[in-house]
């Protein structure tokens, strides 16, 4: 009997431990994103799957003039009070959500209280989801546009499209990134990529003040890059007094208007890194094309790290993602089901202790002896819940 409560005590002891290190791990594991907030420094998310802003699919205008910001600051909505020029929403438009339509008349105007997004900025990310149906005559479109005032000389960065533009300052292709830090800098714009008529694309802007550089990415491939597009000065200017959709951001006289759809906008107020874009571009296959980039790494099914074995490093990765939803293989979803359920642990489990060099087990056979110490190392982590709600009820 004292030999069992001894091994019992060694038990809970390695409970603890393992508690620690699933804390420390989650504590440096990022999980891909669910929605743009989970990255740090988001500003504007502008989501035409919901354009009231409530955080559920579908929806009308607020108030019937306002596309509502979805950002944790969520100051910078977007509004159009004359009929004639407010988009219209397409229902069902990809993959069942709805996006909002522009003919080449409609913009909207973010509120004035979000005019500071980018002031002072050492670097931003600018990212549009969007298509047209034209591939002819479009020069110069502007989807999203950040202007210093009252003219076009002002114009801070942008999101637009450049079909049938040629070569420009940098590069050639559809899409483009305009923008300067002062009025006095050469207006630079960068091109890449190429529109397919009718197709949704992400392009990604990065505008980097401290390096003096821009950077295109289309559908999550570099395109662009450009340096010396502003003068000496490590953050952005600080009169940005005007930003639009749809249109030049010109006060009082709009123009270069926008022929598409837009299903989101995105806006960070600092450089996002290559793998964070690719989590942004994953969210977004996911959401509005249905196409999930999840597959196993290799044959070993649970090794989650792809360094050729079932460890447990893969064991930490999957706990800290346990339950969570809009999952990746590399986030525990074994079976690419979308979520890490106990379905995935089972499949892990069963693989727990072995590498390539050794067969595999498929998730129905019985556990060997290390995939075992595994269970029992959940089992034990139960104890102390178990035991606590116990006490709870007593008391």
């Amino acid at each position: 009997m004292s030999h069992l409560i001894h091994n019992f005590a060694r038990l809970r002891s390695l409970s603890l431990f393992v508690s620690v290190a699933v804390f420390l791990w989650c504590s440096s594991t990022r999980a891909a994103i669910s929605d743009p907030r989970d990255l740090d420094g988001n500003v504007l998310w502008l989501d035409a799957s919901d354009v009231d802003g409530d955080f559920e699919v579908g929806g009308a205008f607020l108030d019937g003039t306002t596309w509502v910001d979805k950002s944790p600051l969520q100051n910078a909505n977007a509004s159009q009070a004359t009929s004639s020029a407010l988009p219209s929403i397409v229902e069902s438009a990809f993959n069942g959500l709805s996006v909002i339509d522009l003919d080449g008349n409609d913009f909207m105007d973010i509120d004035s209280a979000a005019f500071g997004m980018l002031r002072n900025v050492e670097s931003a990310t600018l990212i549009g989801v969007l298509t047209t149906e034209l591939t002819s005559s479009n020069r110069g479109m502007r989807a999203f546009m950040v202007s210093s005032g009252t003219n076009s000389a002002g114009s801070r960065a942008g999101i637009n499209l450049f079909d049938s533009f040629g070569t420009s300052i940098g590069g050639s292709g559809d899409f483009g990134l305009a923008g300067r830090r002062l009025d006095s800098d050469d207006f630079q714009r960068i091109e890449g990529g190429e529109i397919v008529a009718g197709e949704l694309s992400t392009m990604a802007g990065v505008f980097n003040y401290q390096d003096s550089e821009i950077v295109l990415f289309v559908d999550g491939e570099e395109e662009t890059r450009i340096g010396e597009f502003q003068t000496a000065g490590s953050t952005s200017d600080t009169d940005s007094l005007n930003i639009r959709i749809g249109a030049d951001a010109v006060l009082g006289n709009p123009r270069g208007f926008f022929t598409g759809q837009i299903a989101e906008l995105i806006v960070y107020d600092r450089a996002l890194t290559e793998s964070e874009l690719a989590d942004v571009d994953a969210y977004i296959d996911s959401k509005w094309l249905g196409i999930s980039s999840c597959a196993p790494i290799n044959e070993l099914l649970g090794d989650l790290d792809g360094d050729g074995s079932v460890a447990f490093a893969d064991f930490l990765v999957m706990s800290s993602n346990f339950g969570s939803a809009d999952s990746e293989y590399a986030d525990g979803d074994v079976d690419c089901d979308g979520s890490v359920q106990f379905a995935d642990f089972l499949t892990l489990s069963s693989n727990f202790g072995r590498s390539l060099a050794t067969p595999t087990a498929s998730a129905a056979s019985i556990p060997e002896p290390s995939s075992a110490v595994l269970v029992w190392i959940i089992l034990v982590l139960l104890v102390p819940i178990t035991r606590g709600r116990r006490l709870s009820h007593a008391i």
